[in-house]
């Protein structure tokens, strides 16, 4: 068995073994990787690579078929604890549309158990702009907003492993700069079609390629 190791500090996740496919096709077959404290991981490969199958393993959302994922050396599916201090952002919208944007953050807070929920619900608002929308229907505001809130809601519950698909798509380039700094300051895997924005920000890089996964220097 060979484990990819991306540096030598403190594992925060380890991906040992792990086989995915769906019907009969064979997505991720027996891929090896570790994200290290304080690391900056983009995720690359072509589309139908398995790269959204990958971070939805990681996050707790999809059971592999086979192998494990080891949160803090123990299984990440066997310990619901651990999965709460992962914050996950999807290309889905996985949120409630009739209600607004500060309901829906009050709902996670509430998800995770989060002390003082209003001042953190202010704060987050605050650091991504959304005092304008935030008693807007999750339905009535635009693209961009959402994915702007998608993220804010992912950082909600202050996560150990924050896991960003795609998180660029629609932003505007105010709140790129913001996200940029959110990358910066945490523990993230993350995927992006811009190559010239994945090198100012990513430390490592991994690419999904013929149903395995390699360290690209």
């Amino acid at each position: 068995m060979s484990v990819t190791s991306l540096n030598n500090k403190d594992c925060i996740v380890r991906v040992d073994n792990v086989s995915k496919g769906y019907r009969n096709k064979k997505v991720l077959n027996e891929i090896n990787f570790e994200i290290m404290e304080g690391q900056k991981v983009c995720l690359i490969g072509s589309n139908g690579a398995g790269k959204t199958t990958t971070l939805k393993i990681l996050a707790g959302l999809l059971h592999p078929d086979s192998g494990a994922v080891l949160y803090g050396g123990k299984s990440l599916f066997d310990c619901p604890k651990s999965r709460k201090e992962i914050g996950y952002m999807t290309t889905e919208l996985m949120f409630y549309e009739a209600l607004s944007v500060e309901d829906n953050l009050a709902l996670i807070g509430a998800l995770y158990g989060i002390s003082s929920l209003n001042k953190r619900i202010n704060q987050v608002i605050d650091i991504f702009h959304m005092e304008s929308f935030r008693s807007s229907l999750l339905s009535e505001i635009s693209s961009g907003m959402k994915r702007k809130f998608q993220i804010a809601a992912s950082i909600m519950h202050r996560p150990k492993l924050l896991i960003l698909d795609e998180p660029f798509n629609t932003l505007d380039l105010e709140t790129i700069e913001i996200v940029k700094k959110i990358i910066q300051e945490n523990t993230v895997i993350f995927t992006t079609h811009d190559h010239r924005l994945a090198r100012s920000i990513a430390t490592n890089f991994l690419e999904i390629k013929n149903n395995k996964i390699e360290v690209l220097e």
